[in-house]
């Protein structure tokens, strides 16, 4: 048996797709002999790309376009000259020479695989609502950047919870015009609010610790109508996994990173201490030095609860600079790491104040209706009714949510003997009270949203 013709000129031909072979007996050339039987071996090479290792390739930006294109994820950006961003960008790592501006603006995010360094007089700006989000938690950055963070309006004498996203940021110089005693510690001791707020001393030699939160007050010639404080930090960005110690009860905590995180991969990271999420917003002033209603909007897997005076429901992004509150039941330390961090695109909210992906996949399965409690005169405060897949009858943790100040009249159910003020799960259980205190005799306002 021979080819009617050179099989070389198959050579180089796209192996994809559908080939037909056919085979014949040839006697005399009139192709009409009887096969008795036929073998074809087909020998291929398969060949397995190696992605080059992070150095192999570089690309510089000179102020007007990139001398090896875009760079991507096994690609070194080197700048040389000014940037300022339009959209995300992804290197495996960054360096940023003297003399060179970079500038990251609002929802673009500048993703790096390893580490950043920024050299002599270069700079490097994460704008507010940006983010830096570095992949391996090994990589050792180098060079100060700078990051920019606006708070919700505020007024004279109002507080907000504050964390650092840099190493090296002094507390004083964040807000140079606070008062030196009005920039707050939290004990986890404390019982009330002369024993838990502890005034950092010598703040002017004092720097944010990373993954601390803060209570600071506004400048003291604040304006009394509310107006946006224009954070900014500069210092070598945090990276990498950090533990922060937690005392039984309740821990002010900060986002450490240059970058927003997810609520509910940190609630996972640490669901054998912590549940949930407590962010002060201080949406309804202080009259006479006491706060009127529940100042703290929360967040739990289900999803999150306003604060009495209103303002945004927790959407589950911690943002950059973030403070927060937690209830650790133990002693024990709270874990940040990188497999935490988000695109500054999932969210630009900020308050003043393995098995666990297929669970959180399993969360957008949710059915919930919030309650607000108001009468005539205030907002007392919002609660959550929802069904989630595999909740049940008693307490569940990151589920249920515990009362965090009960001095204040507020709706809220009742199980186990615990409080649950923002969220409770309905498996044929309701059981709604109104702690009616001293107002007993108001007319009280019901309404869902």
């Amino acid at each position: 048996m021979r080819p009617v013709g050179d099989l070389n000129v198959l050579n180089g031909q796209n192996s994809q797709g559908n080939w037909f072979f056919r085979v014949a007996d040839i006697n005399a050339d009139t192709r009409d002999g009887v096969l008795n039987s036929f073998s074809i071996q087909i020998c291929y090479k398969e060949i397995i790309e190696s992605p080059n290792a992070c150095g192999v390739i570089t690309t510089t930006w000179n102020g007007s376009t990139w001398s090896n294109g875009v760079p991507l994820k096994n690609v070194v950006a080197i700048f040389s000259g000014n940037y300022s961003s339009t959209a995300d960008l992804e290197a495996c790592s960054v360096i940023i020479n003297s003399g060179a501006n970079v500038t990251f603006n609002a929802s673009h995010t500048l993703i790096v695989t390893n580490e950043v360094t920024v050299n002599g007089t270069g700079t490097l700006t994460i704008e507010n609502d940006a983010a830096l989000r570095q992949i391996d938690g090994s990589g050792i950055n180098t060079g100060n950047i700078t990051v920019r963070r606006n708070s919700t309006p505020m007024v004279r004498l109002d507080y907000t919870a504050w964390g650092s996203p840099v190493i090296g940021q002094n507390i004083k110089n964040f807000s140079p015009n606070t008062l030196d005693n009005r920039f707050y510690e939290y004990l986890f001791t404390g019982t009330t609010t002369p024993t838990a707020y502890l005034a950092v001393a010598n703040v002017t030699s004092t720097n944010f610790a990373s993954g601390k939160g803060y209570m600071i007050r506004s400048a003291n010639n604040w304006p009394t109508t509310p107006t946006i404080f224009n954070g900014q930090y500069s210092g070598v960005p945090f990276n990498g996994d950090l533990s922060v110690d937690l005392g039984r009860g309740y821990n002010l905590l900060s986002n450490p990173y240059a970058s927003p995180i997810d609520a509910n991969r940190f609630m996972f990271d640490n669901e054998n201490l912590v549940g949930a999420l407590y962010f002060w917003t201080h949406a309804t002033p202080a009259s006479g030095g006491v706060y009127p209603i529940n100042n703290y909007a929360s967040y739990t897997l289900l999803g999150g609860v306003a604060s009495a005076g209103g303002g945004p429901v927790p959407n589950g992004t911690i943002q950059t600079g973030q403070g927060f509150f937690v209830r650790s039941f133990d002693f024990g330390t709270a874990s940040f790491s990188n497999l935490q961090r988000v695109n500054a695109s999932t969210s630009s909210q900020f308050y003043r104040t393995s098995n666990h992906e297929v669970l959180v996949d399993n969360l957008e399965e949710k059915h919930r209706v919030w309650i607000n409690l108001n009468d005539t005169e205030n907002a007392y405060n919002q609660i959550m009714l929802g069904y989630l897949d595999g909740a049940t009858l008693g307490f569940d943790h990151l589920i249920d949510g515990r009362v965090l100040d009960d001095t204040k009249p507020m709706l809220y159910s009742l199980v186990s003997d615990e409080k649950l003020k923002g969220f409770f799960t309905i498996l044929i259980r309701l059981i709604i009270q109104l702690l009616m205190d001293y107002l007993s005799h108001k007319i009280f306002y019901f309404n869902n949203s």
